[in-house]
Order: C-alpha cells, then sequence, then structure tokens
C-alpha cells in the first residue's frame, strides 16, 4: 500500500501527520518489520515475509563449525 493510504494517527494537522507516518514506517522498516521503497513520487509499504525456516546443522556441531571442544576458555 502506499504511505498515503495509510489511516492518519492524528486529524490535527494532515502534513504533520504524513511526517510522523513517514518516521513510523522508516523505524518499522528499520526493525525488519516492513519492507519500503519507492515508485515515482508514492513510498510503497508492504509487511516484511520473513523466511522462518531456520539454518539446518547436519550431524556433529565440530562438523558445522570446523572446532572440536566448547569456544572460550571454559571447558566442561
Amino acid at each position: 500500500m502506499s504511505l498515503g493510504e495509510i489511516p492518519p494517527l492524528k486529524k490535527e494537522s494532515v502534513r504533520k501527520d504524513l511526517i510522523w507516518r513517514f518516521i513510523a514506517v522508516l523505524f518499522l522498516a528499520h526493525y525488519g518489520i516492513i519492507d519500503i521503497w519507492q515508485e515515482g513520487q508514492d513510498i510503497m509499504v508492504i509487511k516484511h515475509e520473513a523466511n522462518r525456516e531456520g539454518q539446518d546443522i547436519l550431524g556433529e556441531l565440530e562438523e558445522a563449525d570446523g572446532i572440536e571442544g566448547s569456544m572460550g576458555r571454559v571447558e566442561a
């Protein structure tokens, strides 16, 4: 959706409200909640679709990273 299609946060000033929505969109994009891009004069916003499959580690941990034992100075 376009940034202009997002419902206003406050109705006191249309221009100020658009500025606050833009700032909110920037923060949400920074945290990875939404994706934003520009098409001409419009700023487009869409919910971020994350790949939630995760990383698979097959076999032993030593095979995955090439390090034997625990990391750091702590030994069990």
